[in-house]
């Protein structure tokens, strides 16, 4: 959503002749191929630490509550047991960011029994602004929807800790070319922009 084009061109600069192929999928699934080895290189939240993986820190992302105005949500701040009383859309656990917020909401002591799950960031974006319910999206870029008023930010205390995000390959990968991506990746890596 953010810094995908600048990457691409980076290697379009560097190596004309490579086809990238991207494929979107929840995290967990991408790193089972991974793993499999039938994709070479993932960019994930950091919930997929192991042995068999390396791990290039690229950044982390400020997310926060949003949920439309016609929400009744009656507040701009909330508490994480208030926060638990509403509908809240989160991705599925196969998601390594739903993973991280699922955890931390545990880590204090909060279930959430009323939720909406999808696999995929943008459709919880559309469902917050569909009116259905709070989710966690990424505040810097979607602010545009914030300063427009198509979204409200609902503050929680505590508030949602950054999501670091990586660059994963398998440990057995000693490719010139993929470590290069992942570098590069590194170096362009930029999520405020939409």
């Amino acid at each position: 959503m953010t810094w995908l084009p600048r990457l691409i061109q980076e290697i379009r600069n560097r190596h004309p002749s490579v086809i990238v192929g991207p494929e979107v999928d929840a995290s967990g699934r991408l790193i089972e191929r991974l793993r499999a080895g039938s994709l070479d290189l993932v960019v994930c939240p950091d919930s997929f630490r192991s042995d068999d993986l390396d791990a290039l820190a690229l950044d982390s992302v400020e997310y926060a509550w949003m949920c439309s105005p016609g929400y009744p949500v009656g507040t701009t701040e909330l508490t994480l047991k208030d926060l638990a009383r509403h509908t809240v859309i989160v991705q599925e656990h196969a998601s390594g960011l739903g993973d991280l917020v699922q955890r931390w909401l545990a880590d204090h002591g909060v279930a959430i029994p009323s939720m909406i799950t999808s696999s995929n960031l943008t459709a919880l974006e559309a469902l917050a602004l569909s009116g259905l319910g709070i989710s966690y999206l990424p505040r810097r870029a979607l602010s545009h929807l914030v300063a427009s008023g198509r979204l409200n930010i609902i503050n929680s205390r505590p508030a949602l800790p950054r999501i670091p995000y990586v660059c994963m390959t398998r440990k057995s990968s000693d490719d010139d070319f993929l470590r290069f991506v992942a570098e590069t990746a590194m170096t362009v890596c930029d999520f405020s922009a939409r």
